[in-house]
């Protein structure tokens, strides 16, 4: 799977998935049980080594994973359901808390800083979660940005395209 932008050496911090369901759905040929392996995998090949957790940010109403749900959760990604209000609101409170209780060791290496994986559409810098993503990045987070299409991700240290985990 190539990386939009390579980044070097393997990085051995904890590493948090979060990700826009809505903007990023599981295409229709793939079963919902595999798509936490699916997700971790080229993240693990090309660069995290440490404990990985996915978070699926979804509309209660989504069809998909009203469907999907169970196997989900088996699968070790824990849902997030948003009855009112925006998903991003919602992902941006829990990056925030995750960041708070996984910050970086002071004069941490580059490999040694916690990964903050973002699959979402709605990632560029002129927007709040885009500035948010971008001070972490400031602060000595790998913020690695996996987008539906080519969007300018210039906080990011990588970027990935969303098809190319299932091609």
């Amino acid at each position: 799977m190539p990386w939009k932008y390579p980044i070097g050496k393997t990085c051995v911090g904890n590493a948090a998935v979060f990700w826009d369901v809505e903007d990023c759905p599981i295409p229709r040929r793939v079963f919902p049980e595999s798509i936490c392996q699916i997700i971790k995998s080229p993240l693990e090949k090309k660069r995290t080594r440490g404990i990985m957790s996915i978070r699926a940010f979804a509309m209660m109403d989504n069809d998909t994973i009203d469907e999907a749900g169970d196997p989900l959760c088996y699968a070790g990604i824990r849902l997030v359901h948003e009855d009112s209000g925006s998903i991003v609101d919602q992902m941006q409170k829990e990056i925030l808390i995750w960041a708070l209780e996984h910050r970086p060791k002071l004069g941490a290496q580059n490999r040694e800083r916690p990964n903050l994986v973002v699959i979402a559409k709605n990632v560029k810098t002129e927007s709040d979660f885009g500035r948010m993503l971008f001070y972490l990045n400031l602060r000595n987070y790998n913020v690695i940005a996996v987008v539906p299409n080519e969007v300018a991700c210039p906080y990011a240290n990588s970027v990935l395209l969303w098809t190319s985990f299932f091609d």
